[in-house]
C-alpha cells in the first residue's frame, strides 16, 4: 500500500514505548491490562515477580496506567514520531511512518462509520514496544 505524498499524518495516536523497562525491570514496553480473568491473572503475576502495578502514589501510574502520558525517556506521545512522521511520504519512505498511517487510516474509517451510524468512537491508541 502506498500513501499519497502530501496527505498529513497523526503521530499523536501513537505512544512509542520501545526500549522501556517496565513490571520490576523485565524488558519490553507499555503492557496493557485487559479486563476479565486474563486481566486480573497478569496483575498477579506483575505483584509476584515485585512489580509495583499501582506506582508509588497508589493511583494507576507507573508500567501498568497512563499510557497516553508516559513514553519512552519522558518524551511526549509520539516523540520523535511527531518529528519524522508528518506526510504520507514519509509513510512511504520509513516502516514507522508506514504504521502510523495505518493507524491513522484505520481509526478515521471506524470514526466516520459510526458517526455516519449516529454512535461515537473514541479514538484508540496504539502503542510501540519492545520485546
Amino acid at each position: 500500500m502506498r500513501f499519497r505524498r502530501d496527505v498529513d499524518l497523526d503521530p499523536s495516536q501513537i505512544s512509542d514505548r520501545r526500549g522501556q523497562r517496565s513490571l520490576g525491570g523485565l524488558p519490553g514496553g507499555g503492557l496493557t491490562v485487559g479486563g476479565g480473568g486474563i486481566g486480573i491473572i497478569v496483575l498477579i503475576v506483575a505483584i509476584l515477580l515485585g512489580g509495583n502495578p499501582l506506582g508509588g502514589d497508589g493511583g494507576l501510574s507507573g508500567p501498568l496506567g497512563n499510557l497516553d502520558d508516559q513514553t519512552s525517556a519522558g518524551a511526549p506521545p509520539g516523540g520523535a514520531l511527531a518529528e519524522e512522521c508528518r506526510t504520507g511520504q514519509d509513510a512511504n519512505e520509513r516502516e514507522d511512518c508506514r504504521i502510523v498511517g495505518y493507524v491513522n487510516s484505520i481509526q478515521g474509517y471506524w470514526s466516520s462509520e459510526l458517526e455516519r451510524r449516529g454512535r461515537q468512537y473514541t479514538i484508540s491508541r496504539t502503542a510501540f514496544f519492545t520485546g
